[in-house]
């Protein structure tokens, strides 16, 4: 019996699309310019603030960002490190040569930021929160008005502010790997070497800003929480990620479900 070699088959993804997908881009062009006057309008007379525009970037400029978002009633934040470490896997955005903060490091009420530290380490002892270190990003911030902080500004933390703790702020640094990267949180997991490295401050270095440096690396202990140059940038995200977050948790619940890992509603 002579066997004919069958067509290839053609189907289709039996997935869910997600409704909504996500987008990423720099705060640039005409949108950034109009976010930017937003910003500066707000907080005209602020170093802090004046001295960033679409290029530049530093913690409290970013917060400020949010704020405008937030009053316009727009569905947009600024790029956590998670969000960051997607854009790296995805290669969504060329971050090579340029630095994008995403949050801060918070350690105990040292001699770094002493001031910054003193204030949001009593507003997480309102919540419970006494783990330390901890990494907060930068969405979940407002300014507020300050004449005791040195930059005329202080950090708020928003009722829904995410407070990630991560002891791994405390390792004293080292190199690692993007495999080793927990893409829940967007920090490593462990220290094993690797062409990524980390920096850290010690553990009782009060409050630091963290970001993705031009190569790559995780900076955690940034001291000058208002310095900013031209090779800073603002990555801006819409909301719309839950759907996405959504549909990966069903993606990965109907996987397991399929290869017994776990029963159904579990």
């Amino acid at each position: 019996m002579v066997t004919n070699k069958l067509p290839q088959f053609k189907g289709k993804p039996l997935i869910e699309i997600p409704e909504t997908v996500p987008r990423v881009n720099f705060l640039e062009g005409n949108f950034g310019e109009a976010v930017n006057e937003e910003v500066q309008g707000k907080y005209e007379g602020f170093d802090a603030i004046s001295r960033v525009g679409t290029k530049g970037s530093n913690p409290f400029y970013c917060v400020a960002v949010n704020e405008v978002f937030r009053d316009q009633g727009l569905d947009l934040r600024t790029a956590t490190q998670a969000d960051l470490e997607k854009v790296l896997r995805t290669e969504a955005l060329p971050l090579g040569g340029i630095y994008v903060d995403s949050g801060l490091a918070l350690r105990n009420k040292g001699n770094h930021n002493e001031y910054f530290a003193k204030e949001l380490m009593s507003q997480l002892r309102e919540r419970n929160q006494d783990e330390m270190p901890v990494m907060i990003p930068l969405y979940g911030l407002e300014l507020e008005k300050d004449g005791d902080s040195v930059y005329g500004l202080s950090f708020k933390l928003r009722d829904d502010a995410e407070i990630i703790h991560a002891p791994i702020l405390n390792s004293g640094g080292g190199n690692y790997s993007s495999e080793d990267v927990d893409k829940d949180i967007g920090l490593p997991r462990q220290l094993n070497g690797g062409d990524r490295r980390l920096w850290t401050g010690n553990s009782d270095s009060g409050l630091y800003g963290v970001y993705l440096n031009r190569n790559g690396g995780l900076y955690s202990n940034v001291d000058g929480l208002a310095f900013s140059d031209d090779f800073g940038r603002v990555v801006v995200l819409d909301g719309k990620d839950t759907a996405q977050k959504k549909f990966d948790e069903e993606m990965k619940t109907n996987y397991q479900v399929a290869h017994g890992q776990r029963t159904l509603g579990a």
